[in-house]
């Protein structure tokens, strides 16, 4: 699917495509997110935003290389379930999100990366982080099994939000 995330000198949004990300409208997200069982990783970009969408753009095609890598290696690898393919990936971007849930979802600093597992926001990365530093981040969270066996990072409920900063952000 194509994803604006950058804007053009014309004045539309550019396409850009990824094989392992996809765009998430955010009238989908309760669907998509809230209300799945499995782990997501939530990219948050703003693409009108001239200031940081080439951040943005630079930590979607990250993240789409890295998705590709793992599953590169886990084919070669022959390696089972578990790995980078029971990991979605989308893109939200947050100029067509409604204000209620760009605040709900704490977004002041872009880009940014939200985790979530069985509709828990498990993991936060703030910043565009280098694809050495994605790749420890996507496979933490393939790898990560839930307190009952399945998908998760063992928070469940009342667990804190690991939070931390990866790299150049801009403020919204």
């Amino acid at each position: 699917e194509r994803v604006p995330v950058a804007p053009t000198s014309g004045g539309s949004a550019a396409k850009y495509e990824w094989q392992h990300v996809q765009a998430l409208h955010c009238s989908d997200f309760d669907a998509k997110i809230t209300f799945n069982p499995n782990k997501v990783m939530v990219v948050l970009v703003a693409a009108g935003d001239t200031k940081c969408a080439g951040l943005c753009r630079q930590t979607v095609e990250i993240l789409n290389h890295t998705l590709a890598q793992q599953l590169a290696d886990n084919a070669g690898a022959g390696a089972g379930p578990g790995g980078a393919s029971e990991l979605a990936a989308v893109v939200l971007d947050l100029d067509s999100c409604s204000p209620h849930l760009v605040l709900s979802l704490r977004a002041f600093n872009l880009p940014s990366i939200l985790c979530f597992s069985a509709g828990e926001e498990v993991m936060r990365i703030i910043g565009a982080p280098a694809h050495r530093a994605m790749a420890d981040i996507v496979q933490r969270i393939s790898a990560a099994k839930g307190p009952d066996g399945g998908p998760g990072l063992g928070g469940g409920a009342g667990a804190r939000t690991r939070s931390w900063a990866a790299g150049p952000s801009v403020p919204v």
